[in-house]
């Protein structure tokens, strides 16, 4: 993480979580209570994946719909649990996303080009900031020592 708004960056920052929000294009901003109840402003770089399942021709298909889209910083088929109640692990596409603001309107884009019928999205319906709470397995009010880097970033 990189502080913001001050010339001096302790290497170290302890304290509680009391916001997260969509910071720039890829980046989330934290607020922090220090224990001396200073309040911090953090920044880091976040990207969040969602993951489409279907026919595996149809992913194929929507792989090359998809190639040129803005919205989209990388793209890669992975073995996961589709369904609840999978035994076996099935080939999904995983979507990386430049910015986490745009995850509904490319769910919806995906959607729609499946007729509403053709493709199941994952992790899909979280907020940026939750999904990037979530996927450091960390809370809104959780006591945290955070690893600061002058304008760098480290997750």
């Amino acid at each position: 993480m990189s502080q913001d708004r001050s010339p001096t960056v302790p290497d170290q920052v302890k304290g509680w979580i009391l916001d997260a929000y969509p910071g720039g294009e890829g980046e989330i901003a934290t607020w922090v209570i220090s224990e001396t109840g200073g309040r911090i402003r953090l920044t880091d770089k976040f990207q969040p994946k969602i993951y489409v399942s279907a026919e595996q021709s149809d992913l194929e298909r929507l792989v090359s719909r998809l190639y040129n889209n803005q919205q989209i910083a990388s793209w890669n088929f992975t073995f996961k649990f589709a369904q609840p109640t999978d035994s076996d692990k099935s080939r999904v596409l995983e979507l990386t996303l430049k910015d986490c603001r745009k995850t509904g309107s490319l769910t919806r884009n995906i959607l729609k080009l499946g007729d509403y019928l053709r493709y199941e999205i994952h992790n899909c319906d979280l907020r940026g900031d939750r999904d990037y709470l979530f996927s450091h397995d960390i809370f809104p009010l959780a006591f945290v020592e955070i690893k600061t880097q002058p304008k760098e970033y480290n997750v």
